[in-house]
């Protein structure tokens, strides 16, 4: 008996350094990781009707791949390039720009107000994080070619694979059957609350600023964008923060139609998108709360980088599903 626990307690041991040395190992390619599978989860169902109409696995595997390597991967290059030549443009816009009128015009709401300043350390800071973030994008070449290779290599097997993958890993979860199964059924409505409730809305909301920038020749239009898109990610803060004072701006800088057709617009078409078809997106069934939302996506940025906007909400969110499990257990 002694000696069955010693092999037991053994064994644990060398379960959990290794578990740790494992994480070490794929530490570098966690985001080419995480994307593979956020990918994968959400283009399955396009799979399961290539699958059926073509009968068979690898090839619909190896299509549903070469998609997401043309349609994703090849643009994302090309966006995250426009968007570091932009930083630079926004912030040089900001150090030359006179914010005295604008200044004046806050002055009587507002205490002290220092908007330049602000803009520049707003600006300076997100430029940092971009550079800080995207070296696996424009960086090291080699990197690039490896990081871009282990998603796509994983992702293929994810297709062909994934729900025998799924079964395994519920037959040898150390969990009752019912909570493995609600596990995974959570796992998937929070992952989908997130993508289609948060980050995809996020993203429509910054594509619809980026592209009034254009049409109104609003410098840096990708950066813009992609500043509302973070911002509308973050809940209670929102893409308004961007669309509203560049408004004024406009108006401010003597261009009266620019700025009101893009307050009108941000008014009744951007926000409406947070109001209204945000909450019919997430609906209730996710469960999601707003802090876990806004703590999970702040902590996410800042861990694991863009992809933080998915993962760290997510993390969070499976967190306080375990702990209900653990309370059950041991109430």
């Amino acid at each position: 008996m002694r000696e069955a626990k010693i092999v037991k307690y053994f064994l644990i041991v060398i379960l959990v350094v290794f578990l740790y040395l494992a994480f070490i190992t794929v530490k570098p390619l966690i985001n080419s990781i995480v994307l593979a599978f956020v990918l994968t989860v959400v283009l399955y169902p396009v799979y399961e009707w290539l699958n059926k109409n073509i009968w068979s696995v690898n090839i619909s595997s190896f299509l549903m791949v070469l998609f997401v390597l043309l349609i994703i991967i090849f643009p994302s290059y090309f966006f995250v390039d426009s968007l570091l030549k932009q930083t630079y443009g926004a912030y040089s816009s900001v150090v030359i720009f006179n914010f005295e009128k604008l200044d004046i015009f806050l002055a009587p709401f507002v205490d002290s107000v220092e908007i330049g300043f602000f803009l520049d350390d707003l600006i300076f800071n997100v430029r940092t994080f971009i550079l800080d973030n995207t070296p696996n994008v424009l960086g090291s070449f080699a990197e690039s070619i490896i990081g871009l290779f282990i998603m796509l290599f994983i992702m293929f097997y994810a297709f062909r694979d994934g729900k025998s993958w799924i079964k395994w890993v519920k037959f040898h979860l150390p969990m009752k059957k019912e909570y493995s199964e609600k596990l995974f059924k959570d796992s998937k409505k929070i992952l989908q609350a997130v993508l289609y409730g948060v980050f995809l809305i996020a993203a429509l909301q910054g594509l619809l600023v980026g592209s009034m920038f254009l049409i109104l020749r609003i410098d840096s239009p990708i950066f813009w964008g992609f500043i509302a898109f973070v911002l509308a990610a973050i809940p209670f803060v929102g893409a308004a923060l961007v669309w509203l004072p560049a408004a004024f701006i406009q108006i401010l800088l003597g261009h009266y139609v620019g700025g009101i057709v893009l307050l009108i617009f941000g008014v009744f078409v951007i926000s409406n998108i947070e109001h209204f078809l945000k909450p019919k997106v997430i609906g209730k069934k996710a469960g999601l709360h707003p802090v876990l939302i806004l703590v999970g996506i702040i902590g996410g940025l800042s861990v694991f980088g863009f992809i933080g906007i998915l993962l760290g909400p997510l993390i969070l969110s499976l967190f306080s599903i375990l702990a209900k499990f653990f309370a059950l257990e041991f109430q």
